[in-house]
């Protein structure tokens, strides 16, 4: 038995671990008949006895190995199932590590039995909480994370855990380069996306830190940003965006050095006395959940996805289909819907819209993301981060004429003038509602419209001819060339 077949109907997965060490479990499992059924055993690294192996003990038994194998610590340091006293109430421990010397102390606490990160957080910090562990880790066997318990109200991000040999310091007092980044970026590492890490850090910090969210992120990003191209100028620099065990007060003094330090390079994305305006407390949580990510020369679609749902951050929606700006093809402004469970909405998806509509992105308009929802279907909302045009029925202009006209290269450069910042332009609605567009006749609008239609067809016919090509070369590899011929003119 192979352990994906475990995991089948499981939210777990096994991306975290190598080859080897999946493939060192898979061959000590060991089948039993209970009840008239064959149900995967194995023997504990840590009990040292026959355990049901469910999905959430083939992570276990996976982590173990992590922790023994690639940490150094020895199983005898490890509990598993180890009891938490809330009052009268005893909950159980996944895994814990014990202090070397204080061996009643808890030194690691890991969190294995909520898939989901946000649950899983949350009860991960009340064991820490209740035992006094320092560290803490939570990993569904794809994703993973790593915090140090400053304090009840506060968990910081780890860039990993100390090794049997080292010390919690070593880690927070750790010299990273720009190389040490691209090697250990955590959006690649703990499978996240950098969305992920806003989120995390609104239900830690910002939502109640009294501040612009938007405002405020921008300005770390930006910042960030300054301090990866500095680093990347001068390879032995190290990095300032970190915190190497600094008192939130230095740490909040150096990255407002560095902003300054960004505003003076970058000029005209912030007024000159503009300062971070996070509590030092606040914005120690802030960077540690960033620091370890790569942003300057990466995908900015990584970027985009942030502001996109911070831009129009307001209520939710109430319909069951979310229609996010990430599938906007920019290239051929092509567009598509995706099903999102109403409880599962952006907080910013926010705008109904319908077959008709046109979608003008207000993030970086100089990309030319504007489409056309050319699509029957109920209840799509799109976030704020796009403006809606809908035609009236007094118009006089071709909502496809109206599209490409929107994607020329003078209206990207018009949109532009009104952005708002350089490094990151926005735009707002009144910039797009407030543009002016020729008149144009009737006529010429049906030629520009039927040349669209063509240009449309033509294309549709092209990726279908691109289908029919891959699957005869298939035919070709798995039967012979004579057939796949055959089916090319049948399918032609």
């Amino acid at each position: 038995m192979n352990l994906s077949e475990i995991l089948k109907d499981s939210n777990y997965k096994l991306t975290q671990f190598t080859l080897r060490q999946i493939t060192k479990l898979e061959n000590t499992i060991e089948l039993k008949e209970v009840r008239g059924k064959e149900i995967p055993f194995i023997n504990c690294l840590v009990r040292r006895k026959a355990i049901q192996l469910k999905p959430e003990e083939v992570v276990r038994q996976l982590y173990l190995m992590v922790l023994n194998e690639q940490y150094g610590y020895p199983f005898e340091r490890m509990g598993i199932e180890h009891p938490v006293s809330f009052g009268r109430e005893k909950k159980r421990a996944d895994i814990v590590i014990f202090d070397k010397k204080d061996t009643r102390s808890i030194y690691i606490m890991v969190e294995l039995k909520k898939p989901k990160l946000k649950d899983g957080k949350e009860q991960l910090k009340s064991y820490c909480n209740a035992t006094g562990a320092p560290i803490g880790v939570w990993s569904n066997g794809d994703s993973i994370s790593f915090y140090h318990r400053k304090d009840p109200n506060y968990f910081e991000d780890l860039s990993a855990i100390p090794k049997a040999t080292e010390k919690l310091s070593d880690i927070l007092t750790e010299r990273w380069t720009i190389d040490d980044l691209v090697k250990k970026d955590k959006l690649v590492t703990e499978k996240k996306s950098l969305k992920d890490l806003i989120l995390e850090m609104e239900d830690e910090v910002l939502a109640n830190a009294g501040v612009d969210v938007f405002e405020e992120l921008f300005k770390l990003i930006f910042t960030k940003l300054f301090d990866e191209m500095e680093s990347g100028r001068n390879k032995t620099r190290h990095l300032e965006f970190r915190n190497y065990g600094d008192t939130e007060t230095e740490l909040k003094e150096k990255i407002q050095s560095v902003f300054d330090n960004a505003k003076n390079k970058w000029e005209g994305v912030f007024t000159e006395d503009a300062k971070i305006m996070l509590t030092p407390s606040h914005l120690s949580v802030c960077i540690s959940s960033l620091q370890d990510v790569k942003l300057f020369n990466s995908n900015l679609d990584v970027v985009d996805e942030v502001f996109e749902y911070l831009i129009g951050k307001s209520s939710k929606g109430e319909k069951g289909q979310y229609f996010t700006p990430r599938y906007v093809n920019v290239s051929d402004s092509s567009c598509k819907s995706n099903f999102v469970k109403t409880k599962d909405l952006p907080a910013n998806a926010k705008t109904l819209v319908k077959k008709g509509d046109i979608l003008i992105s207000k993030v970086r308009p100089y990309r030319g993301a504007v489409t056309l929802i050319n699509f029957d279907q109920k209840d799509l909302i799109v976030s704020g981060a796009f403006t809606v045009l809908r035609e009236k029925e007094t118009s006089i202009f071709s909502n496809e004429v109206l599209k490409v006209l929107l994607r020329t290269k003078e209206y990207k450069e018009w949109l532009l003038k009104f952005n708002v910042g350089t490094s990151y332009p926005v735009i707002k609605d009144i910039d797009v509602l407030n543009l002016s567009i020729p008149k144009i006749s009737n006529k010429v609008q049906e030629t520009i419209t039927d040349k669209i239609q063509l240009s449309s067809n033509l294309k549709k016919q092209s990726e279908y001819l691109l289908e029919v090509a891959k699957r005869a070369v298939e035919i070709a590899i798995e039967e012979n060339e004579d057939i796949a011929l055959e089916f090319v003119k049948k399918e032609t």
